[in-house]
């Protein structure tokens, strides 16, 4: 038995890629165990979003050499693009050339089995027979992911950013924007809705990106929202992080019409301050990022609007962090993730004043009270309404799932055993409990 663990850190992206690469191990006959198990070849998949997340990766990989002296050490991923972490792993890869990761551990297998030349290329051959490119203008396909560990599956549809904000060293590793090709995508929802997956989250770098290598603006996402909606047996598709200033009207207008869409909507943000947008490099002001949330609450019943904040930019006044904080605060939006500024290197931001560690600590302890407020205001404006919600679990006796809009609802423990995984049940809400609501069926209700 050859058995590897793989570990990803980061986004939504970063969990596909180790997912295909999985899927890629399994076919291989390789068995796949958790990351803090004994195995012959542990994988991290490393991020660099922020200096904390960099910091990480390196640390984990110390803690695999000094758990596990036996066992072979590889690497792919942002951080290990950007920084050459071979003195912690003993092979390494960036945002390209993941699969031969796959062919090194066909080698490591082989010299532990005695296994012949023949039979080495012949697994090998297997395995690059994907049609991969190592061409960075090219989107680098990992074959067709399949299966899934639950109900939900994010597919990812394009690779690098070219935005270059003033904080971001995401563009630096990933590179310019390559779009996986439409028949791959639709192979690869087909294939996962077979073998049981019901909704989809589209991924990937930069979203709103995808076949702008091809000339494409953000109406191609939507025709492509619009092809996978045809697919017979999935029923939700959800996206991933959005940029609002693709978001155009028509583009919205357009995704209002297809049933299938979620209406959950994480647009980026990043600060509700315009002064502090331009010197993030961010393409939009605070007032066009709240024409876009007006426009998406016109078009969609009890939208949920996400983002992303960071706090602590650099030269962001007190002024400044007031303004980003009662933007928020005006326009409701429903769940925030608080991150504080960390300067990446080789990107503008890190060579500007930077703020004091207790300043940062104060703003996001302030943004992250504001963060709680707005989720219980939310699930406040939906405590009335009916929700469909997709059974995913079974949590301590009771179904857990999200609603269309991306709520956390939690079934009565008495529903328990009237219920499958994968059913999608209309339910009204009975409870707010933290984070959750407690649902019962809508008829249960009723009555």
């Amino acid at each position: 038995m050859f058995r590897i663990a793989i570990q990803t850190l980061g986004c939504k992206t970063n969990h596909y890629e180790s997912a295909s690469l999985a899927e890629r191990f399994s076919e291989a006959g390789f068995t796949l165990v958790p990351a803090d198990q004994e195995a012959e070849l542990y994988l991290l998949n490393s991020c660099t979003v922020t200096h904390e997340a960099g910091r990480k990766c390196e640390q984990q990989l110390r803690r695999y050499r000094r758990n596990f002296p036996a066992a072979k050490i590889a690497v792919m991923g942002c951080h290990s693009q950007l920084k050459d972490l071979s003195e912690l792993a003993d092979f390494t890869r960036g945002v390209m050339g993941r699969l031969d990761i796959v062919n090194w551990a066909i080698e490591l297998r082989a010299e532990l089995r005695g296994t012949e030349p023949e039979t080495l290329a012949e697994a090998k051959l297997a395995t690059s027979s994907l049609g991969r490119s190592s061409r960075a203008s090219e989107y680098e396909s990992l074959g067709i992911l399949s299966t899934a560990h639950g109900t939900r599956a994010e597919v990812k549809i394009q690779d690098g950013c070219e935005m270059f904000c003033a904080y971001c060293a995401i563009c630096l590793a990933r590179g310019k924007v390559r779009s996986r090709s439409r028949a791959e995508i639709l192979a690869e929802v087909k294939s996962l809705t077979e073998n049981g997956v019901q909704e989809i989250v589209l991924t990937g770098i930069h979203l709103c990106s995808f076949e702008k290598d091809l000339g494409r603006d953000s109406l191609a996402l939507a025709e492509l929202v619009e092809e996978l909606a045809a697919v017979p047996k999935l029923q939700r598709i959800r996206l991933g992080s959005l940029e609002p200033k693709s978001m155009s009207d028509e583009v919205l207008t357009r995704l209002a019409a297809v049933d299938k869409l979620c209406p959950h909507f994480h647009l980026s943000l990043q600060s509700g301050c315009s002064s502090t947008l331009k010197r993030m490099r961010r393409q939009y002001t605070a007032e066009e990022y709240a024409s876009r949330v007006s426009k998406i609450r016109e078009l969609f019943t009890r939208p949920a609007i996400t983002t992303d904040v960071m706090v602590a930019f650099p030269e962001e006044s007190a002024a400044e962090h007031r303004e980003s904080m009662d933007f928020i605060l005006e326009n409701l939006l429903s769940r925030l993730h608080i991150f504080r500024y960390s300067p990446r290197a080789h990107t503008s931001a890190a060579k500007l004043p930077q703020l004091a560690p207790e300043i940062a600590k104060e703003r996001s302890r302030e943004a992250q009270d504001l963060a709680e407020f707005l989720l219980h205001k939310f699930l406040v404006r939906n405590f009335a309404a009916e929700l469909e919600v997709l059974l995913e679990e079974i949590d301590q006796a009771s179904w857990v799932g999200y609603s269309e809009n991306y709520i956390r609802c939690r079934l009565s423990p008495e529903f328990t055993e009237v219920f499958q995984k994968g059913q999608i049940i209309k339910v009204r809400p009975k409870e707010i409990l933290g984070e959750e609501l407690i649902v019962v069926p809508s008829e249960a209700a009723e009555n």
